[in-house]
């Protein structure tokens, strides 16, 4: 009697948990990636405080006319250059402190139309189709500038790469409403359920391939020549939606053109808030008492000079350990204190704590390259928190000096 040799085959379907994991990957390596820049953009903040503040107190003691004068400005701008970097980079990493506030997405686009025909050029043209009656979005303004102007600088280098000249050198701007499904998550790993507004900027430029498609977000990849950019657009807006809950998705055929759209949270609050033109910093000098807390000795150097220079009593210590010893040791008669968010033995969350209950009515300000959630959640600052972003000009932390002594 022959032997039967029965073979069972199972087939199965794996290719969308192959995408989910292969999108998983692609995040997590996002977010890796993000915490190193992160870090290194927070070092760099430290840093960039001292060369500039240095660089502006000596602006401030040299003439015009003398041949230092222009060999400082120039580090300064240089060291100004830098900050604009570093602040790329804590978009990025979503360590940006943001001040997210009701706005109408359509009026914000418009009002960049004149910036973006100047930086696009006239050789190409922007259409813009603004769904009428959109609801608001909660958003910091600078940022959502940031994501246009640099969707449409990345189409317009895309127009120009085109190796054929297109018959009509095109981007297009568009806004709309979605309300994102269960079903729309099969297909678009990040996205979260709800109501969208979807911000969309499309060209008719030379396209990618899908080996540069996946890297795009990547800060410092790009694929301009050298000098042509930093490959920090993409990232910067990447991080910037991430930050706000959104999504974002690209959808580009090698000499195709390019559309990248992204998904932002409609507001539950309704009231928009008017942008307003901020003015001219003054430098405001004072002579009160300041305990001043900073780990970063250069940093604390410039800060205590700058200040005790513009008439103001200065304690310094480098951590809130210190600090609070020199409190119960008898410090009692202080009017600020200033401290950075980070140090070592004990940081500025916790000291604020310590001091005001042993200096009740104390005022606070917080200094800090990034906050890390201390007194920030997803980037957006406590209510009622004193804060200033390093690196700070001189400018800068007078005028938030006298604005935290005179509040009530």
């Amino acid at each position: 009697m022959e032997k039967q040799l029965l073979i069972q085959v199972i087939l199965r379907d794996i290719t969308e948990q192959k995408k989910l994991q292969e999108r998983l990957a692609v995040t997590q390596k996002m977010e890796s990636i993000g915490e190193l820049v992160g870090g290194i953009a927070h070092d760099f903040n430290n840093i960039l405080t001292a060369i500039n503040g240095y660089a502006e107190m000596a602006l401030q003691k040299i003439k015009s006319d003398k041949w230092e004068y222009k060999i400082v400005n120039n580090i300064l701008r240089s060291g100004k250059q830098a900050v604009d970097l570093v602040q790329k980079l804590l978009g990025f990493s979503r360590k940006q402190i943001i001040k997210p506030k009701v706005i109408d997405i359509n009026k914000a686009i418009r009002e960049l139309n004149d910036m973006l025909v100047r930086l696009i050029g006239e050789d190409i043209e922007i259409e813009y189709f603004l769904k009428e009656g959109i609801k608001p979005i909660k958003a910091d303004h600078m940022q959502i500038e940031q994501i246009i102007i640099n969707l449409c600088i990345n189409s317009r280098d895309a127009i120009n790469q085109k190796t054929h000249k297109a018959s009509r050198k095109k981007i297009i701007v568009e806004t709309n409403e979605i309300m994102i499904s269960e079903e729309f998550l099969k297909s678009h790993f990040g996205s979260a359920t709800g109501k969208h507004i979807i911000i969309s900027v499309s060209d008719n430029g030379a396209g990618m391939k899908s080996e540069i498609k996946e890297r795009i977000f990547e800060p410092f990849f790009t694929t301009k020549s050298f000098g042509k950019g930093t490959g920090l657009g993409l990232s910067t807006v990447y991080g910037i939606v991430k930050q706000n809950k959104g999504s974002i998705y690209v959808y580009s055929e090698d000499g195709e053109g390019t559309t990248v759209k992204i998904y932002w949270p409609v507001s539950r609050e309704k009231k928009i808030v008017e942008t307003v033109t901020s003015e001219v910093e003054q430098v405001i000098g004072g002579n009160e008492t300041i305990l001043f807390v900073e780990d970063d000795e250069a940093v604390r150097e410039f800060s205590v000079a700058t200040l005790k220079e513009l008439g103001y009593k200065v304690y310094e210590v480098s951590n809130g350990l210190e600090a609070v010893g020199m409190i119960k040791s008898g410090l009692k008669d202080i009017d600020l204190l200033i401290t950075d968010i980070i140090m070592p033995k004990m940081g500025g969350k916790e000291l604020e704590g310590i001091a005001r209950e042993l200096i009740p009515g104390l005022k606070v300000l917080f200094a800090s390259g990034y906050t890390d959630n201390y007194i920030v959640h997803s980037g957006v600052l406590e209510e009622g928190v004193n804060f200033i972003q390093k690196p700070f000009s001189i400018q800068a932390i007078t005028k938030k000096i006298r604005e935290v002594i005179s509040k009530d």
